[in-house]
């Protein structure tokens, strides 16, 4: 699979690896502009270096006690930075290459910072790490979006770029499981203590939308280097050896080799150069990234997309014969679609008064052919947020006893991922007792075993919380993470191996690569039906029938991953 690589359109790359370098330009030159409004040296800033960043945030603030001292000392106040001066900003009082700038905080040249810092360099400075830096912007694009509609996106060069913006601002406005949301949370968790700082209002709404923007192209800097790892050389001289044959050819598309790097412990399956998919997964850069994964058209040729559903549900049932899972697993076991309906029906009292009343339901109806009338919505139909916020919570439930940045990945304030968490608890108090008999198994035997007989020896347990509860995330994530590495490491041996595997190429099909839980392959378009049915075999049963193991895939076909899926 990995020799035999995967084509890449240099035409998709090209417009992508330029559209992400010109939002990060325009994220930068934002930032730039709304601080020089505050400080005005800031518009010559070329790049927004760590310190000078640094010297705009945390002015005058307090810095960390060094070996020796009594009195700390403190951040300055105001500092000089020598910057490039381009060819059109020279001038016969600044003709050289490089001039002085001058930066003070956001305050005022003689106002301390009002912020605290997050974290200190091991040199003793205030962090300005996107990390650190992410609770003084508060919830990705939340000021942004709020400013936005407030003032519109003209109304500030720091919000100029915001149309790059608009899908994932509206994902922001409404968030996924907003009922739980408390409003009086918005104003510090969601906004972030930037906001605060500037006393609320619109002044806090633009600090905070300024730097979140910074953050975001921050972030997007560093995609240019992940889309670099799929574009194909300048010159010939920079083939790597033995890669001289596969050349750019004249469609766009080039032959890129994906060499996957598989862990030891939980493990990963997705190539390397394709990682970038999994951060961009539900991003317009992702859907973009997504077309550049061809097959070969011109020959004929279409790609074929097997996807794995719910993984963690049926490795999880899979395991209940050999694992402490076996409770969990009966309440799980009516299949993922019906689980997390029922859990979202327990969970939300409008959703239980819709499914009494008839309005919608658990499970598809049955379809008949001589009905007319409409077919009754399902409750993932009927309420699309709460759904997703159900499932998104019972996945990572099972696999993290402790999910702390659960709020953040799914876009709620700490108060409403808790008590979300605490809601899922009450419906599915079986999760608890898993997680202990898994800590038993684990001090009992000492390892943690997988659905493959892979097993992970757990440190010694000690007498602190930290360390249990370190041990216990550990063991958890190996058994289901493990598990479900385990069985794509199966469907990935089914489809290259064996009998099912000869019958494929038989027919002119061959697999490609793996996505996450996605399963690329390529093959002649007149063999599609035939391909169908064997990949569907090979993807849903990959393990002998003692595993008791069986998988729900999907099936797409289309020119590219993008419009295959």
């Amino acid at each position: 699979m990995e020799q035999q690589g995967m084509l890449i359109d240099q035409n998709v790359i090209r417009e992508l690896q330029k559209g992400v370098k010109l939002d990060v330009q325009a994220g930068f030159e934002g930032f730039r502009w709304w601080a020089a409004s505050r400080v005005p040296d800031a518009r010559l800033m070329s790049e927004i270096h760590d310190s000078q960043l640094r010297q705009l945030l945390f002015a005058g603030v307090p810095l960390p006690l060094r070996p020796g001292q009594v009195i700390a000392d403190s951040f300055p106040l105001v500092d000089t930075f020598r910057v490039p001066n381009p060819p059109h900003a020279r001038t016969h009082l600044y003709p050289r290459r490089t001039r002085i700038i001058l930066l003070h905080g956001l305050w005022g040249p003689t106002t301390p910072s009002p912020l605290q810092p997050q974290a200190f360099t091991p040199k003793g400075l205030p962090s300005v790490g996107s990390g650190a830096l992410r609770p003084l912007a508060g919830r990705p694009l939340a000021a942004l979006a709020a400013y936005a509609a407030l003032k519109g996106t003209s109304a500030s060069p720091a919000v100029a770029g915001t149309g790059d913006y608009q899908e994932e601002m509206q994902a922001s406005v409404n968030p996924v499981g907003g009922l739980l949301r408390d409003p009086g949370s918005q104003k510090h968790g969601d906004y972030g203590e930037l906001y605060d700082a500037f006393g609320g209002g619109e002044a806090g709404l633009e600090a905070s939308a300024a730097l979140d923007v910074l953050l975001q192209s921050r972030q997007r800097r560093t995609w240019v280097s992940e889309v670099a790892l799929l574009k194909a050389p300048d010159h010939a001289e920079h083939v790597p050896k033995g890669a001289s044959a596969h050349t750019v050819r004249d469609d766009g598309l080039w032959r890129v080799h994906c060499s996957r790097y598989i862990g030891l412990q939980i493990g990963h399956l997705t190539p390397l150069r394709l990682r970038l998919l999994e951060q961009l997964s539900d991003n317009r850069y992702g859907r973009q990234l997504r077309r550049a994964l061809a097959a070969d058209v011109a020959a004929g040729n279409t790609m074929m997309v097997a996807r794995l559903n719910d993984l963690p549900l049926h490795v999880l049932a899979s395991l209940a014969p050999r694992s402490p899972s076996a409770e969990l697993a009966g309440h799980l076991s009516h299949g993922p679609g019906t689980v997390f309906a029922s859990i979202a029906a327990a969970m939300y009292p409008h959703i239980e008064e819709a499914i009494d009343s008839g309005r919608c339901r658990l499970e598809a109806p049955v379809q008949e052919i001589d009905s007319a009338e409409p077919a009754i919505p399902l409750v993932a139909d009927m309420y699309p947020q709460e759904h997703r916020l159900v499932k998104e919570l019972t996945l990572r439930m099972l696999t993290d006893p402790a999910p702390v940045h659960f709020g953040r990945a799914i876009g709620l304030d700490d108060a409403a991922a808790q008590k979300a968490i605490e809601e899922w608890r009450r419906v599915i108090p079986e999760v608890g007792n898993f997680h202990k008999e898994l800590v038993r198994h684990a001090r009992v035997d000492g390892h943690v075993e997988t659905l493959l007989g892979r097993q992970l020896a757990v440190p010694p347990w000690g007498s602190s919380e930290e360390q249990a509860a370190a041990n216990t995330r550990l063991a958890t994530l190996f058994l289901v993470m493990g598990s479900t590495v385990d069985v794509k490491a199966a469907v990935l041996l089914a489809l290259g191996c064996g009998e099912r595997a000869a019958a494929l190429r038989a027919i002119g099909w061959q697999p490609l690569t793996s996505v996450d839980n996605e399963f690329l392959l390529e093959g002649p378009t007149e063999t599609v039906e035939n391909a169908w049915k064997l990949v569907h075999n090979c993807v849903t049963r990959p393990l002998a029938d003692d595993y008791n193991l069986s998988l729900n895939v999907t099936l797409h076909v289309g020119p590219n991953l993008h419009d295959a899926v």
